[in-house]
């Protein structure tokens, strides 16, 4: 699993490769400032790809409105 940018213009990119759901969680919890809960169901390693800005605090607008928080990135269709 690759983590690179993270500030306030550059937004953080997840790469991992045959990951489980509960490394990709436990990730997520690091840059989330609140519990991230499982609820998948799902079994087995995964490849993801996910890009997303930082925010302010919890559902805060995007620091860029182009770009997309944790939250959204993590809640929306695959």
């Amino acid at each position: 699993m690759s983590i690179d940018g993270g500030t306030s213009t550059i937004p953080i990119r997840l790469r991992s490769r045959h990951v489980s759901i509960e490394k990709l969680i436990g990730q997520l919890r690091m840059y989330a400032g609140r519990p991230v809960i499982d609820k998948t169901g799902l079994t087995g390693f995964y490849d993801f790809e996910m890009e997303w800005m930082l925010d302010g605090p919890p559902n805060a607008e995007p620091s860029d409105p182009a770009g997309s928080s944790v939250f959204t990135v993590c809640s929306g269709s695959a």
